[in-house]
């Protein structure tokens, strides 16, 4: 069996029971594998194969990027060892990924921008700057996941393309304390979804659904 034939079976029994969010970046890199190696028995992909890969890749992938790639080339080669077709994964060596300080506003630049914001935008940049959570949390938030006596934001779900599905990990389903004044505003709020986009693409607050 190629990769070809193989990775396509792994992404009907396999990939379909993982979140949207990972199928989505998944099958860009089994994509990518198919055009480079797809007609390539199991049994050729060789550690000098593989290697040579990682090398034409890293020059358009950055290294973050390819680690996240091979990843999930792994994941493929992984399953087709448990299942007899090949005895060993190919582990290639793969580029040092080397932190970089992560872009942020400074709370006075958000203060700025809810300052010059208004409706629910206002809203959700309070929010994500009071809270912290994830775009996609806060897009999946509802009244009923406030705790309006506590102060509290209870976070159990989240949207990907406009899809509501569990948080990104387990650690993620969490409680978080929010202000009196966050709390007033999300009480305010109708039923349904917090920030709910019709179909026009316009978000709105509290569109009951």
């Amino acid at each position: 069996m190629n990769f070809s034939e193989y990775s396509t079976y792994w992404a009907d029994t396999i990939l379909t029971m993982k979140k949207p969010a990972s199928q989505a970046s998944m099958k860009s890199h089994i994509r990518r594998a198919v055009k480079s190696f797809g007609d390539f028995d199991l049994s050729e992909l060789t550690e000098s194969a593989a290697q040579k890969h990682i090398f034409e890749a890293s020059k358009e992938l950055s290294p973050k990027s390819l680690q996240s790639y091979w990843g999930t080339i792994r994941l493929v080669l992984n399953r087709a060892r448990k299942e007899g077709y090949i005895l060993a994964v190919p582990e290639p060596e793969l580029p040092k990924v080397f932190k970089t300080k992560q872009p942020s506003f400074t709370a006075e630049e958000m203060k700025r921008i809810i300052q010059n914001s208004d409706g629910q935008d206002k809203l959700l940049f309070h929010l994500l700057s009071e809270t912290g959570v994830r775009a996609g949390e806060a897009f999946a938030l509802k009244p009923s996941d406030v705790d309006f006596e506590k102060k509290t934001l209870n976070i159990n779900r989240s949207v990907f393309n406009g899809k509501v599905q569990n948080p990104k990990t387990e650690n993620a389903v969490r409680t978080i304390s929010i202000s009196s004044g966050l709390a007033r505003w999300l009480r305010e709020c109708g039923e349904g979804y917090i920030f709910a986009v019709s179909e026009t693409g316009k978000t709105s607050i509290g569109k009951k659904t």
